[in-house]
């Protein structure tokens, strides 16, 4: 699965795709807001005032949202393939052509506000990094609008092209940096992507070695890597701090094989495929969407 998306090959090599569930209705991000009262400068034997009052932790919530397939295996296809290397053959092929509709399905979801699917879908980018973080919403069981602190950066839709591009993801770089809290990557719709490259092109700039291994083209934007994902919509670039995302699974639901079941009134067998988990985040202002109009 990670080897073909950059963003989970990214999280995947931090250890940011891993079990995370205990139990319970959804995963919980702890997230630190605010400051701590008692901080000060002080002299000598100055007292210090508790805080007693301030919160200072808290934590988002995602729900736990699913994703399966089931493969089949029917009466007539065992008669057919009775010879134990067809079988295996027939089987390993079903099974490998539904995880990759499954990874397909997983990939597009990144990009997703979770609505689709009657809201069953992942709680993707698009929820996350919106593209109107001021607009009303809940977003990991917090008010947006309350909470202006739980925002992610954004510039709108706007006329763009390689002579403004360059000047445009400065902006961003300045606006989601916090020190050593910064930007690690940078996902392109297909517009986007083509306005960056075409403003290096001039300048002869040569794509990026870094993730060249993991079978990604990417290109250099100061420190960052910047690349195309065919699943992300064209005319946006988001700019990620993967340090602040995860994917958190349940255990043995991260395209788990389950065993096969008979159906009791028909004359054939299901193997289930299971994915349970949701992409969380634990400080969105450090995240952000440039969009062109």
């Amino acid at each position: 699965m990670t080897n073909h998306n950059p963003l989970l090959n990214r999280m995947d090599k931090k250890g940011l795709i891993r079990e995370g569930f205990g139990g319970g209705r959804s995963f919980l991000e702890p997230i630190m807001y605010g400051s701590n009262s008692s901080a000060k400068f002080y002299s000598g034997y100055e007292t210090f005032t508790p805080d007693t009052a301030s919160e200072v932790l808290d934590a988002s919530e995602w729900q736990i949202r699913q994703l399966g397939a089931f493969i089949t295996w029917s009466g007539l296809e065992k008669i057919q393939n009775r010879g134990s290397q067809q079988a295996v053959d027939l089987m390993a092929t079903k099974e490998k052509h539904a995880i990759a509709t499954l990874k397909n399905m997983f990939a597009a979801s990144l990009y997703s506000d979770g609505t689709a699917y009657g809201s069953k879908e992942f709680s993707g980018l698009k929820l996350i990094c919106a593209n109107d973080p001021t607009a009303a919403g809940t977003v990991g069981g917090i008010d947006q609008v309350a909470n202006t602190w739980w925002r992610n950066k954004y510039s709108a839709a706007a006329s763009t092209d390689k002579t403004n591009i360059v000047s445009r993801m400065n902006a961003m770089e300045l606006a989601t940096n916090r020190n050593s809290d910064s930007t690690d990557i940078i996902i392109c719709g297909a517009t986007m992507f083509g306005y960056y490259e075409e403003a290096l092109q001039p300048l002869q700039r040569i794509t990026s070695a870094k993730s060249a291994d993991a079978g990604f083209t990417s290109y250099a934007y100061k420190s960052k890597e910047v690349f195309y994902d065919y699943n992300c919509p064209t005319k946006s670039m988001y700019f990620l701090d993967t340090d602040s995302l995860s994917f958190r699974y349940a255990s043995d639901r991260w395209f788990d094989v389950g065993d096969a079941r008979t159906v009791t009134n028909a004359d054939y067998d299901v193997v289930p495929i299971w994915v349970a988990g949701n992409l969380t985040c634990n400080d969105r202002a450090r995240n952000g969407v440039i969009l062109a109009s």
